[in-house]
């Protein structure tokens, strides 16, 4: 006679124990799925993992973390300190040498203070040309990257070409003598 597991839990059980599970932190979920498989016994990692829809394999490194637990890696935190991805500059080198190149000539900074830079490429533009040398980034891991390499972000200052104000152009349209070179350059008609 084969053994067959039974299900311990009915449907709504196991919604709820679903439902529990989600409101969790990362460390308190895989805890909470070992105390559980841990409480059914023999065949509960697989079906306590098949419930939360976790793998056996976190619930068996989660036991591990409870026999530890006096002595808890991560005591404040919810991963061990090392532990989860790396940044994607880290992980590829060719993506900071891409975003180097790319800053390269739009890079500029203050010429008083040695470790002032800005760039004046939008973080979209930066991501495309990323994407075009095959690194693609998103905006918010290259605004971190500007970020942790002290580069601000500025916009040139658009300026009328030939020197005129709004005002003077304005003047123009609506046919009103514009001031004369003497009132320009400051000097008050009089003798000679």
């Amino acid at each position: 006679m084969a053994f067959s597991f039974q299900r311990p839990y009915d449907e709504v059980t196991e919604r709820q124990i679903r439902a529990f599970y989600e409101t969790l932190s990362e460390k308190d979920r895989r805890r909470y799925a070992a105390v559980e498989a841990a409480r059914l016994g023999h065949g509960g990692i697989e079906y306590v993992a098949d419930v939360v829809g976790c793998s056996r394999r976190t619930i068996e490194r989660a036991k591990e973390e409870l026999e530890r637990l006096p002595e808890d890696d991560a005591k404040d935190r919810i991963r061990r300190a090392g532990a989860g991805r790396k940044k994607a500059t880290e992980a590829a080198p060719a993506v900071e040498r891409n975003l180097c190149s790319i800053l390269q000539h739009r890079t500029a900074g203050d010429p008083l203070q040695v470790d002032v830079l800005w760039t004046d490429l939008s973080l979209r533009q930066m991501a495309d040309a990323l994407a075009g040398l095959g690194t693609p980034l998103s905006p918010p891991v290259i605004k971190q990257w500007l970020r942790d390499h002290a580069i601000g972000k500025r916009k040139i200052s658009k300026v009328l070409a030939g020197g005129q104000s709004p005002v003077q152009y304005r003047l123009q349209e609506e046919g009103a003598p514009g001031p004369s070179l003497s009132q320009r350059a400051g000097v008050l008609p009089g003798p000679l």
